[in-house]
């Protein structure tokens, strides 16, 4: 297995498709970068010699691509944002409840029960 940035990849996967591992980077993020690295699509991870590791991982400096928990941190902090300016955004957010516009009346159970067990556990302590 290779290890690289806290992940292990497999080594019979195809590199593309071991991309997608890391959070914030899709497939098509995956095709650009192996596509502007000049590095095959259809390439095995125990095919790349060390070099394009070290390629790809400047490449994420580079053009300051947000991965893992940079791009976690980036998101809690704009949400944190929200919340403390008590915009309309940021109030759904601290209730757990859907935040673009979808609706609440019969769709978002989910949302509702964790509210509940919160309220629940809240009485009971």
């Amino acid at each position: 297995m290779v290890f690289i940035l806290g992940k292990n990849l497999k080594e019979h996967s195809k590199f593309s498709t071991s991309l997608i591992i890391f959070y914030g980077i899709g497939f098509e993020t995956s095709k650009t970068i192996l596509n502007n690295l000049s590095i095959g699509l259809n390439i095995r991870v125990k095919d790349l010699k060390q070099e394009n590791f070290i390629k790809i991982l400047k490449w994420f400096e580079k053009n300051k691509i947000l991965i893992e928990n940079d791009l976690r941190h980036y998101i809690f902090s704009n949400i944190n944002n929200l919340k403390l300016l008590k915009t309309y955004r940021g109030l759904r957010h601290s209730c757990n409840l859907p935040v673009r516009g979808q609706r609440t009346k019969t769709n978002s159970k989910s949302s509702k029960k964790r509210i509940k067990t919160v309220k629940i556990i809240n009485d009971y302590v």
